[in-house]
Parts: structure tokens; C-alpha cells; sequence
């Protein structure tokens, strides 16, 4: 490696700032959960009633609310008679899955509806102290 090279590297080393430990993030259920859930619950757990298990429903608010504590057990169980998604459905959860379904639980389990049904908010303008030309000015200036 060229001195150059090697001078280039070492500058950027010390300009790039070092990651710092990030408080973690609040699951948000429809980002965070409802993905998991669909990929791996649904298909037997979701609206087609013909193909619905134990009548059982995690698709829907009123469902998913009253089988969270069920919930959490079904997929940490090493049991093939109580674990979900079950054996011989070819899925699996991953343990970072489980831990966002568990963190999620933990954190009160609420429900969110899809964003694509949720009424879009106006946000407030940052204020600011620079001058501006426009309102995306102020979001700009905040942001920086």
C-alpha cells in the first residue's frame, strides 16, 4: 500500500465519527412485527377462514391483543407439539424475529394499523434561527 494510500485511510479513519450505542428503538408493530407475523403466521392464523387453525386470528387487532402471552410461548418452545410456526411448515423464526416479537410484548404489544391506512399529518415547521425561503428550509436547517 502506498504511503499516499495509507495516509488517505488513517485521515478518513479519524474524520468518520465512531458509532456510538444507539438507545433502541420503540418496535413500531407494523414495521417491526406484522412483517414477521405475515411470512410466518398468516397462512394459518390470518383471514381465510377455511385455512384458519384453532380459530385463531393474528391478523386482526382484537386477535393478536388476546394472544400475545400464548404468542411468545408457541414460538420459544423447543416442544414440536406446542411450537409455532409448526415443524412440518417449513418456517422458522430467527432469533432476532423472536427477540423483536418479545421486545414488542414487553413493551405493551400494541397494535398499529398499515401506514398505507393512516390519515398523513401535517408536521409542524421547525423553527429556526436562520433565515428562510421556504418551509423545507426550516426542516433542512433543523436536521443539520
Amino acid at each position: 500500500m502506498s504511503r499516499i494510500a495509507l495516509l488517505v485511510l488513517v485521515a478518513f479513519a479519524l474524520l468518520v465519527p465512531t458509532a456510538r450505542t444507539a438507545p433502541t428503538a420503540k418496535i413500531d408493530f407494523a414495521r417491526d412485527v406484522r412483517p414477521i407475523l405475515a411470512d410466518n403466521c398468516f397462512q394459518c392464523h390470518g383471514p381465510d377462514a377455511k385455512a384458519r387453525k384453532a380459530d385463531l386470528r393474528l391478523d386482526t387487532k382484537d386477535g393478536l391483543v388476546h394472544a400475545r402471552k400464548e404468542l411468545l410461548g408457541r414460538v420459544t418452545s423447543k416442544d414440536a407439539e406446542e411450537m409455532m410456526p409448526p415443524p412440518k411448515s417449513g418456517k422458522k423464526l430467527t432469533a432476532a424475529q423472536i427477540a423483536t416479537l418479545k421486545a414488542w410484548i414487553e413493551e405493551g404489544g400494541t397494535w398499529s394499523s398499515h401506514w398505507a391506512f393512516t390519515a398523513p399529518t401535517r408536521p409542524e415547521i421547525p423553527r429556526t434561527k436562520h433565515a428562510i425561503a421556504n418551509p423545507i428550509d426550516a426542516f433542512v436547517f433543523a436536521r443539520l
